[in-house]
């Protein structure tokens, strides 16, 4: 069984090497936006490469919270959490290589950029001004990133299925609803699942191993060979806890 004091060894290892990238972007500047000040980038700086680096640091602030929750037995939860992960691990992929003509953006990427860095609200009135987003789909950014495999159809459906499987656990499906069912008298578990702890814990490792694969491939197209060999070091100890998804060599 996974150690889950291991786990949260390893995602703080992979903070730490996000950190370190994060010095080869500039920092927000403070702006005044309505009565109050934020925290934002300049226009020349929302680039896809800035972009992918806060996607990095969403994607380690959300496996924390995967193993804060497992801490203590939350499974249903820390899986919606780890949805959540796998979009941000699927949008570095998708905006880490410029996919347009001439070695530029492509349409869609450029759309997922200046969605990324909407703002929703007008700051003078928030209430009734959220501000229409044009998203790309996601199975539109699983189908750009699954044509860089050998294999793009398996891929794109191993995508797919893992997609709808933990989206479950986000929306409250029923299937998922009935895990937390206890005994024959009708009880459910409201206060954790500890019966399905075991398999999260074993399983939580896939989660870190994807994140772990994009920061890599981040760095790698950020040109920081610095990080290089903290990031592969750390990809080869969480791949030998792996037992689901394929092991990069």
């Amino acid at each position: 069984m996974v150690n889950l004091n291991d786990l949260h060894a390893a995602v703080n290892r992979l903070c730490e090497i996000v950190d370190q990238l994060g010095s080869s972007f500039s920092p927000p500047t403070i702006v005044r936006r309505g009565d109050g000040f934020v925290n934002r980038h300049g226009g020349a700086e929302r680039t896809n490469e800035l972009f992918c680096y806060l996607k990095a640091v969403k994607v380690c602030s959300t496996l924390n919270g995967i193993l804060t929750l497992l801490d203590k037995a939350y499974v249903q939860e820390a899986y919606a959490l780890a949805r959540v992960a796998q979009d941000q691990v699927e949008d570095i992929h998708f905006l880490s290589i410029p996919r347009g003509e001439s070695g530029g953006l492509s349409p869609r990427q450029i759309t997922a950029i200046n969605e990324f860095f909407q703002e929703e609200f007008e700051p003078a009135d928030p209430v009734g001004t959220s501000r229409e987003r044009d998203r790309v789909g996601r199975p539109k950014i699983q189908a750009a990133i699954t044509n860089d495999m050998d294999d793009p159809s398996t891929g794109n459906a191993i995508s797919r299925m893992i997609y709808r499987i933990f989206s479950g656990y986000v929306h409250g499906a029923y299937v998922h609803i009935m895990e937390l069912h206890s005994d024959s008298d009708g009880h459910y578990q409201m206060h954790g699942a500890p019966a399905h702890l075991a398999d999260a814990i074993d399983y939580a490792p896939n989660f870190l191993y994807q994140a772990i694969l994009a920061v890599e491939f981040l760095i790698d197209r950020s040109s920081r060979d610095d990080l290089l060999p903290s990031i592969k070091s750390l990809r080869i100890d969480v791949a030998s806890t792996c037992d689901v998804l394929p092991k990069k060599t």
